[in-house]
C-alpha cells in the first residue's frame, strides 16, 4: 500500500509492539516471501520489530495488520480455552489416580534423598571422623 513516509512513521508509532513481532514476521512472510529481510535468519523478532513493521506497511494496510494480530490472538485464546476445558473434564477416578501417582513419586524422591544422606559419598571424608583422629593424636 502506498503510504507516505510521514504516514508510515505515524502508523509505526501506533502499531509498534514487540510482543507482536513474531506475528508480524509471519504475516510479512506470507505477504512477500522474497523480501530482503528473509535473506538472513531473524533469531530475535522483537529486536527487529520496528523494521518488520515498517516493511510490512509497504505491502499491506495498518487495518489488515491489526486484523491479523487479533485473529492470531483469538486463535491462541481458543486453544487455551480448549486445553483448560479438557483438563476440567477429568473424572474423579482419573484425578485420584493422578494424585496418588504424584504422592508416590514424591515419596520415592524423599526416600532416595534419605538414602543418599545415610549412605553418603565415599569419596568425601566425614568431618567428624577427621576431628576424632586429630583428638586421638593430640591426647597420645
Amino acid at each position: 500500500m502506498a503510504y507516505s513516509i510521514k504516514e508510515k512513521m505515524k502508523l509505526l508509532r501506533e502499531l509498534h509492539n514487540p510482543e507482536y513481532a513474531e506475528v508480524d514476521l509471519h504475516f510479512l512472510q506470507n505477504m512477500c516471501p522474497q523480501n530482503d529481510l528473509f535473506r538472513s535468519p531473524i533469531v530475535n523478532a522483537a529486536r527487529h520489530s520496528e523494521k518488520i513493521l515498517y516493511t510490512l506497511l509497504e505491502y499491506t494496510t495498518s487495518e489488515k495488520i491489526r486484523l491479523n494480530r487479533r485473529r492470531v490472538e483469538n486463535e491462541k485464546l481458543t486453544i487455551l480455552e480448549s486445553y483448560e476445558n479438557e483438563g476440567n473434564t477429568k473424572t474423579d477416578k482419573e484425578a485420584r489416580a493422578e494424585s496418588s501417582i504424584n504422592i508416590q513419586c514424591e515419596g520415592r524422591a524423599s526416600d532416595n534423598a534419605e538414602k543418599e544422606n545415610l549412605e553418603g559419598d565415599s569419596s568425601k571424608t566425614d568431618v567428624t571422623d577427621v576431628e576424632k583422629k586429630n583428638e586421638l593424636t593430640v591426647t597420645q
